[in-house]
């Protein structure tokens, strides 16, 4: 499994415009350096799902002969700011894990669960294998920080991801 993941990000790393040393001279340089972006999220996001997929298997309680398979749930981000005019997204993907590998699986069914707040909307709720999540607010929702936590459950075996909803106030541009 870990050889899947590697044999797909060793390529993007030749094929990525290259980042040299004089162009990162701190953290807002590197992320405007050509690339940058584009392989950490690709490889970041193929570490993560072989991670949780090796780390599934690896506590796994399976009869002898069984072939494990587990539920992932990944979200593209574990923190989404809103304000009353600046609505935030994000998405969800659901996986089955196998000592094989892993694969989408369009079939796991996925709950966004979020606490009673006034003001506060996402859309959707509820849907199958992926989603593209729309969170809002209004005038009634207060400021602070609201937990949200996103679900699937696939052969009885539940995965789990939260995602943190930062909600602010006014944004005020000011001209210098």
């Amino acid at each position: 499994m870990w050889r899947r993941a590697l044999l797909l990000a060793v390529p993007l790393v030749f094929v990525a415009a290259p980042a040299f040393a004089d162009d990162c001279g701190n953290p807002s340089d590197c992320e405007e350096t050509g690339g940058f972006i584009g392989i950490t999220a690709v490889v970041g996001g193929v570490g993560a799902v072989a991670a949780a997929a090796a780390a599934a298997l690896a506590n796994a309680d399976a009869e002898p002969g069984e072939e494990l398979e587990f539920a992932i749930v990944q979200v593209s981000t574990d923190r989404v700011e809103v304000a009353k005019d600046l609505p935030g997204t994000f998405d969800v993907t659901a996986w089955i894990a196998t000592e094989a590998g892993q694969r989408r699986a369009p079939e796991i069914p996925l709950t966004v669960h979020v606490p009673p707040m006034p003001g506060l909307t996402v859309s959707p709720a509820v849907g199958s294998g992926e989603m593209h999540v729309e969170v809002a607010v209004d005038e009634t929702a207060e400021n602070g920080e609201v937990p949200v936590v996103v679900s699937g459950e696939y052969k009885g075996r539940r995965a789990q991801q939260t995602v943190t909803i930062v909600i602010g106030g006014e944004y005020v541009l000011e001209v210098l």
